[in-house]
């Protein structure tokens, strides 16, 4: 029956793409596995046959993938070769890996603290970098999120994102890191904002609002900023990375600066009777990131005339004039905390 699987697979292509790299195993190693996973045991011999390859090399490709639980072989004296179940085998090595990278996590302290240390001695060059292009961006963006262990601070300004929010407002996103974002109000229109804020405020974070913030920017244990420098532009996508040194300092007070003149924004804890009620709270963010009322009916899902009646309900309730102004009442009355 097994030379039957052999003239059928034989000169056939494996299907897919490699796999198994993130787990340590080389293309190579995955094609034979495929290959015994397809065709049951085979010898050294006959999966150098239906590879291409040399039976010495085939060989020490099955020790390195006996060796990490993926492959077995029989007593034969020319042993033939067979694929363990790859559920189990490879949540195996995705356990080893998982360990592995945890057992570095001493060695990252140490490298911080050589890398701040050698900031204060950097040439002025080496203070800034300039990355180009939107993947660039991203891919740093990505980078000096994972790299926070301490304190995350942003500000989240449309249309230069530099935050992915799933990273940040995500209940086992950056374990153990404080993070306060301060949102320009133009980006409570952005779908999903609401649901955004309402996650941090769930898993302790702080959001606050600000009517304008000058520029987006994100900083990571006060050691890393990224700020843009062409927001908006897809084509010419840019931005600084800041090391430590004066305008990283200059960054730091300035958005200290922001947070406390912005309006902390939650949707849940009422604390006194007099407070509003949950979707008050939650109306009244909308109005003050500049919605209109139908953009707020479509976020809430009710009728136009619905939110219009509120609305009004609301600003003759608190006594504001205007949208955002009926924002800042309610912080200062204590409606809102």
């Amino acid at each position: 029956m097994a030379w039957i699987v052999f003239l059928m697979t034989e000169n056939v292509p494996l299907a897919g793409e490699p796999a198994l790299g993130p787990v340590g195993i080389t293309a190579k190693q995955e094609e034979l596995y495929r290959l015994l996973l397809r065709g049951g045991a085979l010898s050294a011999a006959e999966a150098a046959r239906l590879t291409g390859t040399g039976a010495r090399e085939v060989r020490s490709l099955m020790a390195a993938l006996e060796a990490e639980g993926l492959v077995s072989r029989t007593a034969e004296r020319d042993p033939r070769y067979l694929a363990a179940a790859p559920d189990s085998a490879i949540e195996g090595l995705i356990a080893r890996r998982r360990k592995e990278l945890d057992e570095l996590r001493p060695a990252i302290e140490s490298l911080r603290n050589e890398f701040h240390a050698a900031a204060t001695r950097r040439d002025p060059p080496e203070l800034v970098e300039v990355v180009v292009g939107r993947r660039a961006v991203r891919h740093r963006s990505r980078q000096l999120l994972a790299a926070a262990t301490a304190e995350l601070l942003a500000v989240h300004k449309p249309p230069a994102s530099l935050i992915d929010t799933p990273a940040i407002d995500g209940p086992d996103a950056l374990h153990g890191v404080a993070v306060r974002v301060i949102y320009d109000r133009a980006a409570l229109g952005e779908p999903g904002a609401l649901a955004s804020i309402e996650r941090l405020a769930a898993t302790g974070r702080e959001s606050r609002l600000l009517p304008e913030t000058p520029l987006a920017f994100v900083v990571a244990d006060r050691a890393l900023a990224l700020v843009p420098l062409t927001p908006g532009d897809p084509q010419r996508d840019a931005a600084l990375v800041l090391h430590p040194s004066a305008l990283l300092d200059a960054i730091l007070s300035w958005f200290e600066r922001l947070w406390s003149e912005a309006l902390p924004l939650r949707t849940a804890g009422i604390q006194t009777a007099s407070a509003l009620s949950a979707s008050e709270r939650t109306l009244l963010i909308l109005l003050m990131g500049g919605l209109k009322d139908q953009a707020i009916a479509r976020q809430l899902g009710m009728s136009y005339r619905t939110v219009q009646r509120r609305v009004a309900d609301l600003m003759a309730r608190i006594g504001a004039n205007t949208r955002f102004q009926a924002g800042f009442l309610a912080a200062h009355r204590g409606l809102i905390d």
